[in-house]
């Protein structure tokens, strides 16, 4: 008997029903007999997916899930492929479902888009001059910039509930593909041409990444396909660096951007050790600083943090006197006092910038380091 015969006499409403994973469409989903999802398990269609397949009498490949029991006093030969659930449809679509994403990762993870960006992040995979078929295959055009997001997440990876998290994220992170590496949430995420970084719901994500308990980085943007290697170590260094240094237990996204410098200092921080076995970073820093730092530990004064307020401001007296909460008469004379502390002219742009990095070197050393300087 024909699979499609046989389903004319059991209840109509046909949920899913098996196909071969190379003709499975992209909105399928699956129901396994077995506990863990494996490229041998049963695969399931929405219910218009399955119907059509039947008209083509091809049941003889096909497994077939029913809301009702075979028709009465027939029972299925050992051979046959058909099997029968006493389940509501919207719970059998919901277990399908989960069950069909978690394959797809697998799948992604073994052969697919998913091992192509892992080769490339791992760098087993070399430019050349298909650069732009290279990036059409992840989902990104090649005229476009593109940035990478990594969704990683604190506590037990095994609580996570994958599949439903991906979902949400995607339909959060604008013009996005994801992808399973190792334990974070990859998203590849198209920009506009106007865009230097993807615009993102931060509200809302703030939400949601407390929700699951998790963190998001945002890489710099780029247009070549080997450019991700280099913005995977980006959103890697700016978790590692963001939660180290974030001011708010609560503060969860974080920019490579706002983080660059302190990958520098590292830089720095390896290339002194390696070449000159040296590990205080005070050379590093500009002698002004030193200066102030220590006439704050000697009169219990906060002139190092109204010092980075003025530089962060681009010197704007009036803006960091009202950040600071103090009056702008107030702010002047503490500028002449900074000034006779630091012994230089804040006028010179080199002076500023180089007083600037020192308060990463600063940061580097106490915050993440938990180290001493000056």
């Amino acid at each position: 008997m024909k699979l499609s015969h046989l389903l004319q006499g059991m209840d109509p409403e046909i949920l899913f029903c098996q196909i071969a994973m190379d003709e499975l469409p992209n909105d399928a989903c699956v129901m396994p007999l077995e506990k863990h999802p494996s490229s041998r398990s049963l695969y399931a269609l929405r219910p218009e997916e399955a119907v059509r397949l039947l008209s083509h009498e091809t049941g003889s490949h096909l497994n077939v899930f029913c809301a009702g029991a075979l028709p009465e006093g027939y029972s299925p030969p050992a051979e046959s492929n058909v099997v029968c659930f006493r389940a509501s449809c919207a719970q059998l679509f919901s277990e399908a479902q989960r069950a069909f994403q978690k394959l797809r990762y697998e799948c992604q993870a073994g052969n697919g888009q998913g091992s192509l960006l892992a080769n490339i992040i791992e760098g087993k995979v070399q430019g050349g001059n298909q650069a732009g078929q290279l990036l059409q295959s992840l989902g990104i055009q090649s005229d476009t910039r593109f940035c990478l997001c990594a969704l990683s997440f604190f506590g037990r990876l095994e609580d996570v509930p994958w599949e439903k998290v991906e979902e949400q994220f995607t339909a959060m992170i604008p013009h996005s593909v994801s992808y399973r590496y190792k334990c974070d949430i990859l998203f590849l995420t198209s920009l506009e041409p106007s865009e230097i970084l993807p615009v993102l719901d931060i509200p809302k994500l703030q939400l949601r990444l407390e929700e699951y308990n998790a963190y998001l980085a945002v890489s710099n943007n780029a247009s070549r396909p080997m450019a991700i290697r280099v913005q995977y170590n980006q959103v890697k260094t700016a978790a590692r660096f963001g939660i180290a240094l974030r001011d708010q237990e609560s503060k969860r996204i974080f920019i490579y951007e706002d983080y660059a410098n302190y990958q520098i200092v590292e830089f720095c921080a390896e290339a002194y050790r390696n070449d000159l076995q040296v590990s205080d970073l005070v050379y590093l820093c500009h002698p002004a600083l030193g200066s102030v730092l220590r006439y704050d530990r000697a009169n219990g004064t906060n002139m190092a943090q109204l010092l980075r307020c003025y530089l962060d401001n681009d010197c704007n007296v009036s803006q960091t006197a009202r950040e600071s909460f103090i009056h702008r008469n107030t702010m002047l004379n503490k500028l002449d006092k900074l000034r006779e502390i630091l012994g230089v002219s804040m006028k010179d742009a080199n002076i500023r910038e180089q007083l600037r990095f020192s308060f990463h070197v600063v940061d580097y050393v106490e915050q993440y380091m938990h180290g001493t300087i000056f």
